[in-house]
């Protein structure tokens, strides 16, 4: 399709360099920062029954059964109950824990977030849920609460704002993700784009896990009208904005056969100015689809989804993973009520076991569409039975590349901001995107991108947390060189995210 402008601007604009982190910081301290939750204190509200033991399925479990949902399925039209829907969004997003300071309460989520801004909310089209009204609601963190948003059936209009695909009108209900992007830019600026989207996809990825550990099925999707279904949520479009949505319900088996076609913005509308435009509703906005009209490209979609990426193997030198990946026994919600992000690590040996397995899992991920458009980069400073060095991660065959063997835990240090938990932890990963392959999707692929991401991370955390390890997600990098520490092919392969393991 070859139409990627806007989000290559924008991620070029947005990378970081010494002078832009110090500019983008300098004033943090001066400003208030966001509420991490809507009000909507006068609109009716349902408490959620608090059930922990509905699902006892192990994590390992919620990662193998989390496997079908790389492709859409389909849904039966059967009804789910207030008690799983409860269950789903604690464990999608929900409070794990809340501690108190003086004058505030800091309340902890079931996924991580950038600086613990949580820019994710979640809204509930309930269509057929045993107690419940049908209707639009928001899911109420703190208080474990929907409330109602509109009253009434909408299932034929979500269906139709998400191109009417046939499992729609079946689905019990549809989560629909927003970002609040002022949450972030609060402390990341024009940057923060990238970060809210990867958070979404940590909340993504619990999604699946909980979806799977009830026997449900989660469809994620990217595609849909962004303004048909961000006015159908009555959301303030200039600070919030829909940026995935799931089907969720009852297994119903492979989806066969499905078409639709979207309209996108033509190539000379294709461009952000940032003297005259935010730059984050700007690339949000060329990202956007709509109906189908004789103004826009007019875009075919078929599923299931066909397209495939062609990787090349391994061109230099390559180590066997060793050790037997563990079995994660534990249950999965316990697991994602356990999950933290450490502050530091100890400067001691991960087993490369624990490396296998999170690698492992890696591959269970049900990234959006069946399109794995990622590769895997690790820097070893101290895994028993590994040599420390740079890795790329091949996992058509388990193996890791040999990129440059030796200690570079200064070098990853500084690229990351001089942080010295990446100084001290055990193994750092990356993920990188290469811009000419997701340009399948145009702009839009710079959102699946990062929600993929953000979805390998949440796999990390959990994994490295059920193998009682520390996990942090790292988003803050200059940019070009960290690209040419991995030796990527710049500019058309970027890194965009990572976590680092050890133990805290």
């Amino acid at each position: 399709m070859r139409l990627f402008n806007s989000a290559q601007k924008y991620h070029e604009l947005t990378k970081y360099d010494f002078n832009k982190v110090i500019f983008a910081y300098r004033e943090i301290a001066s400003q208030q920062q966001p509420e991490t939750s809507k009000d909507y204190s006068n609109k009716p509200t349902i408490d959620l029954p608090r059930e922990e033991r509905l699902s006892t399925k192990s994590l390992e479990e919620a990662f193998q059964e989390s496997q079908r949902f790389k492709s859409l399925r389909t849904l039966r039209k059967e009804a789910v109950t207030l008690e799983q829907v409860s269950h789903l969004l604690q464990m999608t997003n929900g409070i794990t824990a809340v501690h108190e300071f003086p004058g505030r309460k800091v309340f902890l989520r079931a996924a991580p977030s950038a600086s613990g801004l949580f820019p994710t909310e979640i809204y509930v089209v309930v269509n057929e849920v045993v107690g419940l009204d049908p209707g639009i609601y928001y899911y109420a963190v703190t208080e474990n609460q929907l409330v109602q948003i509109q009253n009434g059936d909408f299932r034929k209009e979500f269906a139709r704002g998400a191109y009417s695909l046939e499992f729609l009108e079946n689905a019990p209900l549809i989560l629909i993700f927003t970002s609040v992007f002022g949450r972030s830019s609060w402390k990341f600026r024009e940057r923060a784009y990238r970060y809210c989207l990867m958070d979404a996809g940590y909340v993504g990825e619990n999604l699946a896990l909980a979806a799977a550990s009830l026997d449900l099925t989660a469809n994620l999707m990217g595609d849909f009208v962004d303004e048909e279904i961000n006015r159908l949520l009555e959301i303030d479009v200039f600070s919030e904005a829909a940026v995935m949505l799931a089907a969720v319900g009852k297994d119903g088996g492979a989806l066969a056969r499905d078409a639709y076609r979207f309209g996108m913005i033509t190539p000379a509308q294709d461009d952000i100015d940032e003297k005259n435009v935010s730059l984050i509703r700007g690339i949000h906005l060329n990202s956007s689809h709509f109906f189908p009209s004789d103004e826009l490209v007019n875009v075919e979609v078929a599923f299931p989804f066909a397209a495939k990426l062609q990787r090349t193997g391994p061109r230099g030198k390559t180590v066997a993973l060793s050790g037997v990946p563990q079995k994660l026994t534990e249950d999965a919600w316990q697991i994602v009520r356990r999950r933290r992000s450490a502050h530091n690590f100890l400067r001691v040996p991960v087993p490369v076991e624990h490396l296998t397995t999170i690698l492992e899992h890696l591959n269970q991920v049900p990234v959006l569409y069946n399109y794995p458009a990622f590769k895997t980069h690790l820097v070893v400073n101290d895994v028993s039975g590994l040599e420390s060095g740079i890795y790329l991660y091949h996992p058509q065959t388990g193996q890791l590349e040999i990129v440059r063997k030796g200690n570079f835990r200064g070098d990853i240090s500084y690229l990351t901001l001089a942080q010295d938990a990446v100084f001290n932890a055990s193994v750092v990963l990356f993920f990188s995107v290469a811009f000419d392959e997701i340009d399948l999707f145009a702009n839009r692929g710079y959102r699946y991108a990062h929600f993929n991401v953000g979805m390998l991370g949440e796999s990390v955390y959990l994994t490295a947390t059920a193998l009682g390890l520390g996990v942090r997600g790292i988003g803050n990098f200059f940019d070009d060189s960290l690209n040419t520490f991995f030796k990527l092919r710049e500019p058309v392969e970027n890194v965009l995210g990572g976590v680092i393991i050890g133990y805290a």
